[in-house]
């Protein structure tokens, strides 16, 4: 497995846990909080099932991912984050243009933090897939 397949396992492994997390502590919604107009249940199912397709396609794909496989988990495991980013935007903007009230500041370090992550999984996308053989492979016997 390459350092970006494992990445993407580990990070589909994370996105799981992440859906269980909104489905059994469930974010309160709040008026133009858009992601949040969503329900517990649903942004759950999306969480789990964009981590398990990366996860899958990362674990299943032996040494170094297809293009395919490896564009399909990047889309996967950005989809949630994006839709944070840009709800926590959106909320962020109605702080700042008036009438005021919808909006709140408190978006602004949620906002870059989704922002962040989504500039790290495109980050990591862009790390070479080193489908070369790794030193694990040299102890193995047989």
């Amino acid at each position: 497995m390459s350092r970006r397949s494992a990445m993407w396992l580990v990070l589909g492994l994370t996105w799981v846990a992440m859906g269980f997390h909104v489905l059994f502590e469930p974010e309160m919604p709040r008026p133009w909080l858009l992601h949040t107009l969503m329900g517990p249940v649903a942004r759950s199912v999306l969480w789990i099932v964009a981590g398990l397709l990366a996860a899958s396609l990362a674990a299943f794909s032996g040494r170094g991912m297809p293009s395919w496989a490896d564009r399909a988990a990047v889309f996967s495991l950005t989809i949630p984050p994006v839709i944070r980013a840009t709800s926590y935007g959106i909320y962020l903007v109605q702080a700042i243009v008036p009438p005021n009230p919808p909006g709140d500041w408190s978006a602004l370090s949620d906002f870059f933090l989704w922002l962040g992550l989504v500039l790290a999984l495109w980050g990591v996308a862009r790390w070479p897939d080193d489908k070369t053989k790794g030193p694990a492979d040299d102890q193995l016997v047989g």
